[in-house]
């Protein structure tokens, strides 16, 4: 059977992401959405090299909404008229609702953590550990410490860049270099490795990871080297691929204002298995 051609008029709203380094699963999962819910619109992904760039997009009578990824979340925060409570956590918005000339950010990202934290049985957790130091990382981080009294080790490159975090007294810094020193029950990773065009590479060594009773990874990656070693070892394992699928469900519902069932969208996208 042939599929149906998406029809454009003059009518059709327009919905973009904007990204250092766009892909197709935020496209992919809102255009399913809107055509679901018969709803007249398109989604589409754009490369942006500057926040010069993002702001015109946000300016366009044009455009409807925008989905906010690397490394845009923090550095778009402040050209908002309205946040919401979870953005207010992190200062950070990955998705940007227009109502005239009124703008709007929200972190969906958050309500995708939780429902990802839901899974996972908190009583077998003494300490998490969260790798990179990037908006994402400081919006878990800032979630967390709010939520749950477990200590929690921050590790990164960079560890300057944690100077402008709201750190606890307990929580604790470790220069990347010393990652395979590190013990923890959660392991989050908040860092590009693993992430479609980024260069895999080895996070832990097996000796360090099998200590962990769940990871969550946030790059969206079909596979990558963290996700084998999670599933060999057994490790309960909570993909990036997750993660974007409900937090992008959360939007389509912030962009159309209507609810869609979970489990249709899995199907219609061929992810029922997945997760």
């Amino acid at each position: 059977m042939r599929s149906k051609i998406m029809k454009i008029d003059n009518k059709t709203k327009l919905y973009v992401s904007v990204s250092s380094n766009p892909g197709n699963t935020g496209s992919r999962l809102h255009n399913t959405c809107f055509k679901l819910l018969k709803v007249n619109a398109i989604y589409v992904p754009f490369k942006c090299n500057s926040i010069k760039e993002v702001l015109a997009l946000i300016k366009s009578d044009k455009i409807f909404g925008i989905s906010v990824s690397m490394p845009f979340k923090k550095k778009v925060y402040k050209y908002l008229n309205k946040v919401d409570k979870y953005s207010k956590l992190a200062k950070t918005v990955n998705t940007i609702v227009k109502k005239g000339k009124i703008t709007i950010g929200y972190n969906t990202d958050i309500i995708a953590i939780k429902k990802i934290l839901k899974k996972i049985n908190f009583r077998l957790i003494k300490t998490i550990v969260i790798l990179g130091n990037g908006a994402m990382a400081e919006t878990i981080y800032n979630f967390l410490k709010k939520k749950y009294k477990n200590k929690i080790i921050l590790c990164s490159r960079s560890l300057k860049k944690y100077s402008k975090w709201k750190i606890r007294k307990n929580d604790i810094k470790i220069n990347w270099k010393k990652r395979n020193n590190i013990s923890g029950n959660l392991l989050i990773n908040s860092t590009p490795i693993g992430m479609r065009g980024i260069k895999d590479e080895t996070l832990l060594s097996k000796k360090q990871l099998v200590k962990f009773k769940f990871i969550i990874d946030l790059p969206v990656s079909k596979k990558n080297k963290l996700m084998t070693s999670a599933k060999k070892n057994r490790i309960q394992y909570f993909s990036g691929k997750e993660i974007s699928f409900y937090q992008g469900v959360e939007q389509s519902k912030m962009y159309t204002n209507k609810i869609l069932n979970e489990n249709l969208i899995k199907r219609k996208l061929n992810y029922s298995n997945d997760f």
